[in-house]
């Protein structure tokens, strides 16, 4: 089986990104930072990752809904 690639989300509001890609690293995965904008411009595929994660620690604790936006611009 080849080496599981591992997209982990960065950009506005997210947090610990690094120690999420170094955990999939230390499981043996190979992680990649990817901001957000490069999937919605279709810069990069998520057909080219085995898992997407998204980090938690949003930066405004979404009390001012990061969480939320960021999971709109997933969707639409």
């Amino acid at each position: 089986m080849s080496q599981v690639r591992v997209a982990v989300l960065s950009g506005f509001g997210i947090n610990c990104e690094t120690e999420t890609m170094a955990v999939f690293e230390m499981a043996g995965a190979s992680a990649d930072r990817v901001h957000v904008n490069r999937l919605v411009n279709g810069e990069l595929s998520l057909d080219d990752y085995h898992i997407m994660a998204v980090p938690g620690g949003f930066s405004f604790g979404d009390h001012l809904g990061s969480g939320r936006l960021k999971g709109n611009r997933l969707r639409f």
